[in-house]
C-alpha cells in the first residue's frame, strides 16, 4: 500500500512541477547561452530559475534547480525521472535566470572526485529523485549537487524550510541553491537581462 501511495504522490508532484503558465517567452536568449558555453568548466555548478513554472512558487529561492558541469557538452542533475545527463544548453535554454558557480575546490583532484561522483550517480547507481526529502538513498536536485560536492570535501550548510499550514505545519532542514551559492564563487549571473 505504501508503494502505491508513494507512486501516486510521485506522479502528482511530477505533474505539478511541469505546469507552465507563460505569458511571455523565457528570458534566456542566444547571447546568454553563448556566454555560458564560453565560461563553464568541469566541476562548475549551474543553478536555474523560472518565472512561469508552478514549482517555482513552491520551491524557495530564486534558483530552484541545480546541476554539475561534467564538460562543455554534458551536465548531470537530478529530476523526477532520476539522475540524468543533459547538455548545458538544454539545461538553461528555457530559463528566466541562471547562475554559474565555481566551488572553492582545494585542488584539481577534488573537482575530479566531484565529477566522478556525478557520473557514478548516472552510470553505476541509477539514483532516483527524493520526492519525500527524507530518503537517504534518493536525492532531490540540490541534495544531489551537495552529495557530489561532499566527495570534493566541500560541505554546504542546510537551510530550514517551513512546510504546511497550522496545525499541520513542520520544519525541515534542506539544501537550497543559496546554500550552494554560499560556498562558491559566482562566475556569471543572468537575471532576465540584468547581469
Amino acid at each position: 500500500m505504501k508503494e502505491f501511495v508513494f507512486n501516486r504522490y510521485k506522479k502528482f508532484l511530477t505533474f505539478v512541477g511541469d505546469i507552465y503558465f507563460a505569458t511571455k517567452p523565457p528570458l534566456c536568449k542566444a547571447k546568454q547561452i553563448e556566454d555560458m558555453l564560453s565560461i563553464i568548466k568541469a566541476g562548475d555548478i549551474i543553478c536555474r530559475g523560472y518565472n512561469y513554472y508552478l514549482d517555482s512558487y513552491i520551491i524557495p529561492g530564486e534558483y530552484t534547480h541545480s546541476g554539475i558541469v561534467i564538460n562543455s557538452r554534458e551536465m548531470v542533475h537530478s529530476i523526477a525521472e532520476g539522475v540524468q545527463s543533459i547538455h548545458p544548453v538544454d539545461f538553461i535554454k528555457d530559463t528566466d535566470r541562471f547562475i554559474i558557480l565555481r566551488p572553492k575546490y582545494k585542488s584539481n583532484y577534488h573537482s575530479c572526485t566531484v565529477i566522478e561522483r556525478a557520473i557514478w550517480h548516472v552510470d553505476a547507481n541509477n539514483t532516483q529523485y527524493d520526492f519525500t526529502f527524507s530518503d537517504p538513498n534518493k536525492f532531490y536536485c540540490h541534495e544531489f549537487t551537495v552529495d557530489c560536492l561532499n566527495k570534493g570535501f566541500i560541505f554546504p550548510k542546510t537551510s530550514i524550510k517551513k512546510f504546511g499550514i497550522f496545525p499541520f505545519n513542520f520544519e525541515k532542514r534542506l539544501y537550497l541553491a543559496k546554500d550552494i551559492i554560499n560556498i562558491s564563487k559566482v562566475v556569471y549571473e543572468f537575471k532576465g537581462g540584468k547581469i
